[in-house]
């Protein structure tokens, strides 16, 4: 082989390994500019209703991120609404709070669109549902109860005007503190027909008083229908409550005797000052009188001496 020929040979393959490393750097930069973030699923809402949803995006990449904000796409790009355009550091986790405005008015039945992490560098997008269910109200409460078990929820789930097929109900007791006690979950699959279904939660053995048992779709706290129920002993629980109402109605009366005290104290004084004008101005009258009175005689004795020196002359 002549010296040409070795030369080209090593040329060409100079230019395979330089092409092969520029491909391993650009792959590299192009996963280095990746983003992720949380999947947001299947919405449920009703028409009019206004939601505050939150997405959570982190730059799993070696550089920085500029301008990154949330673009909509789809039949729903009007319902969506964000404003928030931020850089994303190597690393990061932020959140982007958007709003959720489904028209009024709107039929019922799912509504397909896309959500778009866009920086100036990369974007990854999603494919997101927003099912409007009609302004009825999917669960009733039967009854809540405490058993041997633990805190036994029995309710109904009328799947009638249910879209998705999967449902997922949520039931979550709190107590008097706006403290969450527990949290259950509850699935199955709809039928369209209205069911019945029960939850058993356990309850923590110093939980007493009154707390709130929640049953939403989903664990949305803004449709979930609650009913309040009594933990731990019923008597004692009683005795705590009538003891509250007995405070209240002692403290009702304190205030109402302490009322009653200052208005007779402010009628008093006004009764008073009123008897003592009464007095002021009799006795003035009688000063006024007493005052003409003597005016009045010394009038007519000057009078008499007048007449007296004339019969003398």
């Amino acid at each position: 082989m002549e010296k040409r020929e070795v030369f080209f040979v090593i040329g060409v393959l100079l230019i395979l390994i330089l092409g092969v490393i520029r491909a391993e750097n650009f792959e590299d930069d192009e996963f280095n500019k990746g983003i992720e973030f949380s999947e947001i699923g299947n919405i449920i809402a009703k028409s009019g209703e206004r939601k505050t949803l939150s997405l959570e995006v982190k730059n799993n990449g070696k550089f920085f991120l500029n301008r990154c904000r949330l673009i909509f796409r789809g039949e729903t790009k009007n319902w969506f609404y964000s404003n928030l355009v931020k850089g994303i550091a190597p690393g990061e986790n932020t959140d982007y709070i958007f709003d959720l405005r489904v028209p009024e008015k709107i039929d019922v039945g799912d509504y397909y669109g896309n959500l778009e992490v866009s920086c100036s560098e990369t974007s990854e997008n999603q494919s997101i549902v927003v099912s409007v269910i009609e302004n009825l109200r999917v669960i009733n409460i039967i009854s809540v109860k405490q058993t041997e078990k633990g805190l036994k929820a029995e309710y109904s789930f009328d799947n009638s005007n249910f879209i998705d097929n999967n449902v997922l109900v949520s039931g979550w007791l709190v107590d008097d503190r706006g403290t969450e006690i527990n949290r259950v979950s509850d699935s199955f699959k709809s039928d369209k027909k209205i069911v019945k279904r029960v939850f058993v939660m356990e309850i923590p053995e110093d939980s007493k008083g009154i707390h709130t048992f929640y049953i939403g779709i989903n664990s949305d706290e803004e449709s979930a229908v609650k009913e309040n129920v009594i933990i731990g002993d019923t008597q004692t629980t009683g005795m705590v409550i009538g003891g509250m109402a007995v405070k209240k109605v002692i403290g009702y009366t304190i205030f109402i005797i302490i009322i009653t005290i200052g208005i007779f104290f402010i009628f008093r004084d006004s009764w008073n000052k009123g008897i003592q004008y009464k007095k002021d101005l009799t006795l003035g009258r009688v000063r006024w009188l007493r005052k003409n009175l003597n005016n009045l005689i010394n009038k007519n004795d000057s009078v008499n001496d007048i007449q007296i020196s004339l019969r003398k002359d």
